[in-house]
């Protein structure tokens, strides 16, 4: 009887202790969600997308020969810029998004993740441009508005 009680002890135990492991799954993301809008109305804006490159990044195109009204486009994790390059139907427009990178100890076991926080822009070609989420998170769906 004391085996048997010894045994569902120790099961117990590692039971609890199993429940104590941290969730390693983040919610952080370098991807920015950019949907396109019409600057006379505020609504969705379908663009004819011929290319959508990342400058200075081995100049890596994204998008190739699409109509979207949205894109998701990754950020640079090596610095605090990413310069894009939109060549749509409206011609040729440059974005250059900031923002600040922090890195957070998850646990032992998870590791590292990184914030991208502070997201804004210091030059675009558009008609206007608003960020209306600063820290990239895996289920917002619009962080920056660009109209058109």
């Amino acid at each position: 009887m004391r085996i048997i009680i010894a045994i569902l002890f120790i099961m117990a135990v590692m039971l609890m202790s199993a429940c104590n492991e941290p969730d390693c799954q983040s919610k952080t993301t370098n991807f920015v969600n950019v949907k396109f809008y019409k600057i006379e109305n505020n609504e969705l804006d379908t663009l004819t997308i011929l290319s959508i490159t990342a400058i200075a990044a081995d100049d890596t195109v994204f998008v190739e020969n699409l109509e979207v009204s949205s894109v998701r486009l990754p950020l640079r994790p090596d610095t605090t810029a990413t310069v894009f390059a939109f060549d749509s139907n409206f011609g040729r427009d440059t974005l250059i998004l900031t923002y600040r990178k922090k890195a957070r100890l998850i646990s032992e076991n998870c590791g590292v993740e990184v914030i991208f926080s502070d997201l804004g822009y210091s030059r675009n070609d558009f008609d206007s441009i608003k960020v209306v989420n600063q820290t990239l998170i895996e289920d917002i769906t619009e962080d920056v508005k660009i109209y058109n």
